[in-house]
């Protein structure tokens, strides 16, 4: 078995060795590119929460999460791989989000190799091959999927879409039981494709062009392609689930085809076709963002024109690879048809997103392989293979710089959204992406100005009310912060943030009996939630429930909730309970929360705290 084993090894190693210089650039280029990713932070505001800092199904392996994965919905999406890669992250790290964005960079260095050796399989030269797949690793408009820890499902799509590839082109090429044993993997890899996010139904089209476009092994079309049917049921469950639980109101879902869409949708999306392409042949991070605003075009005019000419060109084009380069026909058909799930066929809440590329960039490294080994074949003079080491040389290190650059802008909330209000300073989303970023920063002030700025532009949505509610709250302002939380949930079909804020504003109002309702009523349908389960303590602290307020300061803890005021009460009650060892601890962890020592002023006015005066452990966190 070892001989056997060495014998493997030995033979992987030796089809390894030619490609060791393109698998080390690839490395090195991933190491130097993104260094800087894993200092960020998770974004406070724009689905990390749901996805992950505040979604309990990710704390770990167990019966009940992995339940919670396969039978629920996050953010509009079904997508249990991507809830498992969380799970995964967390069992191994915990909440750090270094180790989060490190996976991420994981998972497209992957890509990047998978794809490397599937132009190879393609036919594209080594050196091709090569660039093509360092294009598709360091292009600036692969960053968003990358630094957005919530992105991580493009990412785990792309890596079995990929393994799916391999394994159909070994099916393609085998027979008997080798045949089938691949066939198996490239469905089940297609399916857990699919699994990760719905994008891959591309995968059974690019199927069918792959088998015209090569030499096939039946000549009759039926027999030809009955081996797809397989991969195109799947993929119309999974597109029928996804067109389901994306409802309208969902944020990143469908929306409600507009007036006259057959004419709108096209003229809205040509231009936006363009400027992809502009973005990714002349890439620099100043064109990117995480917003764009895209506005339904409902007349002709000249940036339509100009769109349907470059069209008419690349429909040219097209033609021209048909009739010159079956392989170079494929990839740029292969760009085309991975844009097609959003192109609005079914029309999304947003138009154009740089996430939006991360498929079509393997039709870009693919095209980009076969161009540099036409180039190689064509003109083989010392001199030109020089001039070609410089341009792409001097590509990969221009690809390099736009990605580290825009790679810092993803630091935090709001460094991503400083730079969208900059580019798009009259798209309230921007705004209010800047304010939530703020608040949760502790700028509150910052905060409210963004808010007020983004209500100028259009219709303050439901959860800007309730964000400004929030900080009038943490402002101790409950007052100011009432017509908002009422605002927002007239506004708003989805009651349960408004409930969590009414709750609040009634425990600093001293309604106790009112916000215990309220925060009950909120638990009922967000029972694992650290601040509705700490407010509900604290309204019972205030009141003088003790034995309640310790039930749920223990139900916060134990969800992962921090708040160093959370420390500071439970320590109280257990002080006074006579559990001088948990109060104690308690008062260590609020000293680690406070980054301060225990004689700040948070213990002012607890006289609770008396009976550990003769504690040792309370003596020595005193002398600190």
């Amino acid at each position: 078995m070892f001989y056997a084993l060495s014998k493997t090894t030995a033979k992987v190693s030796d089809a390894l060795k030619p490609h060791y210089l393109s698998l080390l650039l690839l490395f090195f280029l991933t190491a130097v590119t993104f260094n800087e990713l894993p200092s960020h932070s998770f974004l406070n505001n724009w689905d990390d929460p749901l996805y992950v800092t505040d979604n309990p199904a990710v704390r770990g392996f167990n019966l009940l999460n992995l339940k919670a994965a396969f039978t629920g919905f996050f953010v509009g999406n079904y997508s249990p791989v991507q809830i498992i890669s969380y799970m995964t992250d967390y069992t191994l790290w915990g909440m750090n989000p270094a180790y989060f964005i490190l996976s991420n960079i994981f998972y497209h260095f992957t890509n990047s190799l998978l794809l490397y050796f599937l132009l190879i399989r393609k036919g594209i030269s080594r050196w091709g091959a090569a660039l093509g797949s360092a294009v598709f690793l360091l292009h600036p408009v692969q960053v968003e999927s990358v630094a957005w820890i919530s992105q991580r499902k493009n990412l785990l799509s792309m890596t079995f879409f990929l393994i799916s590839f391999h394994s159909y082109l070994s099916y393609f090429s085998a027979s008997g039981k080798t045949a089938k044993k691949s066939y198996a993997l490239s469905f089940t890899s297609f399916l857990l494709a699919l699994l990760a996010k719905p994008v891959a139904v591309i995968f059974p089209i690019i199927l069918i062009i792959q088998d015209h476009l090569e030499t096939v092994k039946e000549q009759n079309i039926i027999k030809r392609h009955k081996d797809k049917i397989p991969y195109f049921a799947v993929a119309g469950i999974m597109a029928v689930i996804t067109i389901m639980i994306q409802s309208p109101v969902d944020v990143g879902g469908r929306v409600e085809y507009p007036e006259n869409a057959w004419l709108v949708l096209p003229m809205t999306m040509l231009p936006v076709l363009v400027t992809y392409l502009h973005n990714i042949l002349l890439p620099s991070s100043k064109a990117l963002s995480i917003i764009y605003s895209v506005p339904l075009k409902h007349n002709a005019d000249w940036i339509l024109l100009f769109s349907v000419l470059v069209v008419i060109f690349l429909i040219f084009t097209g033609i021209y690879f048909y009739r010159r380069n079956r392989s170079l026909l494929f990839w740029y058909a292969t760009f085309f048809i991975a844009l097609l799930p959003v192109s609005q066929v079914v029309p999304l809440v947003t138009m154009m997103n740089d996430r939006y590329l991360y498929f079509p960039m393997i039709g870009i490294a693919g095209i980009t392989g076969c161009l540099t080994g036409i180039a190689q074949t064509k003109i083989q003079t010392p001199s030109f293979k020089i001039m070609l080491t410089l341009v792409a040389t001097v590509v990969i290190a221009w690809l390099a710089f736009e990605s580290y650059q825009r790679g810092k802008v993803w630091k935090n909330s709001v460094t991503l959204f400083s730079d969208a209000a900059q580019k798009t300073p009259d798209d309230f989303r921007s705004l209010l992406g800047l304010a939530e970023g703020y608040r949760a920063a502790g700028n509150l002030e910052m905060a409210v100005n963004y808010y007020e700025d983004a209500s100028r532009y259009g219709y303050l949505p439901s959860e800007a009310s309730f964000g400004l509610a929030r900080i009038y709250l943490d402002k101790t302002e409950p007052d100011k912060a009432y017509s908002h939380i009422i605002s927002g949930l007239l506004k708003s079909g989805e009651t349960k943030a408004g409930m969590l804020l009414l709750g609040e504003y009634n425990g600093m109002k001293g309604n106790y009996s009112d916000a215990e309702q309220q925060l009950l009523s909120y638990l009922e349908s967000v029972p694992d939630s650290k601040q509705g389960l700490f407010l509900l303590g604290k309204v019972y602290f205030m009141s003088g429930k003790n034995e309640n307020a310790r039930k749920y300061y223990q139900k916060a803890l134990d969800y992962g909730a921090k708040s160093a005021e959370l420390y500071l009460a439970y320590a109280c009650l257990e002080s006074e309970a006579g559990k001088s060892q948990k109060a104690v601890h308690l008062l260590q962890e609020y000293v680690k929360a406070e980054n301060s020592n225990i004689k700040t002023p948070g213990i002012d006015g607890y006289s609770c705290f008396s009976t550990l005066k003769n504690n040792p452990e309370f003596k020595s966190l005193l002398n600190q």
